[in-house]
């Protein structure tokens, strides 16, 4: 056993039996470098990665390159999902390097960290024989390589300071609109998602154009929203059987996923359908919405009540054995129901995966079989037999935060009590395990907090803590994500622009700082914290909040207003700045009732704060102004929409 056997992070146990003589990320390793003068390995990966697990059997467990790299390198492992700021960093290099990037990641660095090059996947003998060609240029051009090292570094550094003055012109209705038009030009009108290969949910993109189409009437972007909504339930990305959502699917149909489970894509995707059905009252959308809070319930959630962080694609070392079918395993299990079945999931006799295998997907429009969902229960019985994939058991912050999020918006479509619970219990345990008053750490290890959190931590948790305040009126949740939102104001904070960095102050510095601004499969931590202070600073009245808020989306303006996925949570947040939400002001006894029947109706940027007054009445306020209070939800529903439509 290697130095990792006293980590906890899954994905660098998984490692600790490796002849490798990994070192975790830390002074130990430095200093060894240092006082060995030895390059460093330093390979960076996940959990649920596929192809880290093929360079971990290829290379990692060989001897002979285990002995390669022990004799002439210093190697650390890190868990990329625990260390965002290190893969951050390293991932950009790679890209200025070579292009590209992914995982696994393996970067060569000199013995302070400063890399020098580095790929993802290599096999072996590409792996030897780069490891070999690094070690002979350094000892004949060692020089030269630090010059080349110095300026990568230099390239990172600078690559913060990149920003363009504030423009303080306002933000208008024809920037959205414009910004809508070059977004929508990206999507697969046939198939959903973007075009192309491979097919990622992208939930921020999927919002942009569902609120921007809500409030201006323009019913495309919704029509590409449900399409693409759609596609992914019938396809194999969703687990027929089991609910839940795989991470991406490799082809443009939707129809063959890499078959990893992130907690991250569930949290937005239960928000994401949660919302269509309050939209349109589709049965589908409520379907996919209990089925996986019934998988994340099943398999994700920890008995004191926060969340794991994913589930890997392979089982018995094969990627997706545990998803898939022969048509055969139907015949055998289903009987007398298998062929109705296995038309309705596109199942054939060849298979049409791997090995003879099936991927359950729903093809056309088809009448779905009676007691499917007796069906369903039958296959993940015999499904749960076999061999479960790894799950990577470890409590990130922000993955929670996401997936508290998704419980209560879930909570505010469907009113169903358990999703209000699983949000609260995961709320509160982030609360008394993470929190330390402003402090937030990122994960624990052995019950104890360890990392302090980065910006995404806070951003997602801070959101998580202000749906909750919405949707039970507890103060106490306002008070902590404001407590969260100061400490990042003080401790994040830039003097020179408005946007924050990814790390604090507080923190060990790295060979760089980042800043952390496009968003991606999750929205960025820098548009998250903006859509934070923005909301905050209309339930607190807090002018310093919107102006920091506004100001972090005028210093992107001539990014954002390309249209692209990577600026879609910055172009929600302005279109809420231009639309202005209305807050809602909820009182009397009854006030709860009201809360819920008005949140379950579809209102994006709708805030709902409590009053204090005795008679059972809403009071709808928008930028400085108020409208006459109503009684029912009923009524402030139908002038909301009239309002907005």
């Amino acid at each position: 056993m290697n130095r990792l056997q006293n980590e906890t992070s899954p994905y660098l146990l998984q490692h600790a039996a490796n002849p490798v003589d990994w070192y975790p990320w830390g002074e130990e390793a430095l200093n060894a470098a240092a006082g060995e003068n030895k390059l460093l390995i330093i390979s960076i990966g996940y959990a649920a990665c596929h192809w880290c697990h093929v360079m971990e059997r290829e290379c990692f467990e060989n001897p002979e390159a285990a002995r390669f790299m022990n004799e002439n390198f210093i190697s650390i492992k890190v868990d990329r999902e625990e260390r965002p700021d290190i893969d951050q960093i390293y991932m950009e290099a790679v890209q200025m390097l070579t292009g590209s990037g992914g995982w696994p990641l393996n970067i060569i660095a000199l013995p302070d960290g400063r890399p020098i090059y580095g790929g993802t996947y290599f096999p072996l003998h590409n792996w030897m024989s780069l490891l070999d060609q690094i070690l002979q240029y350094a000892m004949e051009k060692g020089d030269k390589i630090r010059e080349q090292s110095e300026a990568l570094v230099l390239a990172l550094q600078s690559s913060i300071q990149n920003e363009e003055p504030v423009n303080m012109e306002a933000f208008t209705g024809d920037y959205t609109e414009k910004v809508f038009r070059k977004m929508i030009h990206l999507q697969d009108a046939l198939e959903g998602g973007s075009l192309g290969s491979p097919k990622f949910p992208m939930p921020s993109s999927l919002r942009f154009m569902a609120e921007y189409s809500y409030s201006s009437g323009d019913e495309e972007g919704e029509n590409q929203v449900f399409l693409t909504l759609d596609k992914m339930a019938h396809g194999g990305i969703y687990d027929q059987v089991g609910g839940g959502f795989a991470r991406y699917s490799i082809d443009s149909k939707w129809k063959v996923p890499h078959f990893e489970k992130m907690l991250y894509d569930n949290g937005q995707l239960m928000s994401l359908y949660s919302n269509a059905f309050r939209r349109t009252g589709r049965k589908k959308y409520r379907d996919i919405v209990y089925e996986t809070a019934s998988f994340l319930a099943r398999e994700m959630t920890s008995p004191e009540g926060p969340f794991y962080s994913s589930l890997d694609a392979d089982s018995e070392g094969v990627e997706g054995r545990y998803y898939t079918w022969t048509s055969g395993e139907l015949d055998r299990i289903l009987e007398n129901r298998s062929a109705e079945i296995k038309k309705y999931y596109s199942v054939t006799d060849s298979g049409n995966w791997e090995e003879g295998r099936n991927i359950l997907h729903i093809d056309t429009a088809q009448d779905v079989p009676g007691h499917l969902a007796d069906i369903k229960n039958i296959l993940l019985g015999e499904r749960e037999k076999r061999i479960r994939p790894a799950l990577d058991n470890k409590i990130l912050a922000s993955w929670n935060g996401l997936m508290i999020l998704g419980y209560a918006d879930a909570y505010k479509a469907f009113n169903h009590k358990p999703f209000l619970d699983a949000a609260l219990k995961a709320a509160v345990f982030i609360a008394e395990n993470l929190m330390d008053e402003g402090l937030l750490y990122r994960t624990l290890r052995s019950g104890r907090p360890y990392i302090p959190g980065f910006l995404d931590d806070y951003a997602f948790t801070a959101a998580a803590f202000l749906s909750l305040y919405e949707l039970i009126f507890d103060s106490l949740w306002l008070e902590r994500a404001e407590q969260l939102v100061n400490y990042v104001l003080s401790h994040f904070n830039d003097s020179d622009s408005p946007l924050f960095f990814y790390k604090s102050d507080r923190d060990r510095p790295l060979i760089a700082r980042k800043k952390e601004i496009l968003d991606n499969v999750i929205p960025s931590s820098n548009s998250q914290m903006g859509e934070n202070l923005y909301r905050m600073g209309l339930i607190l009245h807090r002018q310093e909040y919107t102006d920091r808020a506004t100001a972090m989306a005028k210093v992107l303006r001539s990014r954002a207003e390309k249209g692209t996925i990577h600026f879609a949570n910055w172009n929600r947040l302005i279109n809420a700045m231009i639309d202005k939400p209305y807050i809602a002001t909820i009182s009397g006894p009854d006030r709860d009732a009201l809360r819920k029947t008005l949140q379950s109706g579809y209102m994006p940027g709708l805030i709902c704060i409590p009053g204090h007054g005795e008679a059972d009445e809403i009071m709808l306020c928008r930028d400085n102004y108020c409208l006459k209070p109503v009684q029912s939800a009923e009524e402030a529903l139908s002038i909301l929409t009239a309002q907005i439509l």
